[in-house]
């Protein structure tokens, strides 16, 4: 009997340090990850984007208003603090459609558009496969952001990497240093000048991409700004576009934390 007990805490010991071993390896693969999708957007970030004005250091210099335009209709021209060479970013991906940037976050980062929603959930802009994923617009939004609602999706990662800082929305005091992201794209630059945020599920109405007619997206605009954990003075008008920033969030099963955005083109290109 002294045996059998003898054995079984032999074997009992192997099975912890077995699950020990396990899980020393699990870390090791979720952190090896995470650490290779950031290195590689930290070198794509070297390689197509330039800062333009090194000097802004705060996001006080990013103002959510905008210059007067001198005649009407005109687009003003702001300077964002960065450009991106986007014949160099297409060049490792055909699909990249923009680059998406918040002064001060970690949101620096290429927005690609494919021919699904699953495939760059789990690859990275050059097609490695990781969990980081990259920032995509929705396969069945129009090309170009010309949608009046067009969804922009990114992981919430545990590093606070893609589009993790976006839960700092639901702190009136982090809208007031974040009110603007920036949308480069190749044809033209954007602001995004935020709105509203809130949890929600993945089903909501939210994630409407087209509307019957404008009194419909009017009456959706105005549910969406009354639902916001944020106040926001910014307006938004059956003839604006908007962006939803879309990432998980752990409030209950299926849960997302979305940012609306109105898209006000600040820079034209060619």
């Amino acid at each position: 009997m002294k045996g059998f007990f003898s054995a079984l805490r032999a074997f009992l010991l192997v099975l912890c340090i077995g699950g020990i071993c396990v899980s020393c390896w699990k870390l090791w693969e979720i952190y090896h990850t995470y650490q290779e999708g950031q290195e590689l957007y930290q070198n794509l970030t070297a390689l197509v984007v330039a800062e333009v004005n090194p000097a802004a250091e705060t996001t006080a210099e990013y103002s959510t208003i905008l210059p007067e335009p001198e005649a009407e209709g005109e687009i003003p021209q702001v300077a964002l603090g960065i450009s991106v060479d986007f014949d160099a970013l297409r060049s490792i991906n055909p699909e990249a459609v923009g680059w998406i940037y918040c002064p001060d976050t970690a949101i620096n980062y290429p927005v690609v558009q494919g021919s699904d929603n699953d495939y760059y959930l789990r690859h990275l802009l050059d097609g490695t496969s990781n969990r980081n994923g990259t920032i995509f617009a929705d396969a069945n939004n129009s090309s170009g952001f010309a949608d009046q609602n067009t969804i922009l999706y990114g992981h919430h990662m545990k590093n606070g990497a893609m589009f993790a800082s976006l839960e700092g929305y639901r702190e009136q005091a982090y809208f007031d240093q974040h009110p603007v992201l920036y949308l480069l794209t190749p044809e033209g630059d954007y602001q995004l000048q935020v709105f509203s945020a809130c949890v929600t599920s993945a089903s909501d109405e939210v994630y409407t991409l087209q509307f019957g007619d404008a009194e419909d997206y009017r009456l959706w605009l105005n549910r969406q700004a009354a639902r916001s954990d944020i106040e926001s003075s910014v307006s938004v008008a059956e003839t604006d576009r908007v962006i939803t920033l879309s990432t998980c969030a752990y409030d209950f099963d299926d849960a997302r934390y979305v940012v609306l955005a109105k898209l006000v083109p600040v820079n034209v290109r060619g």
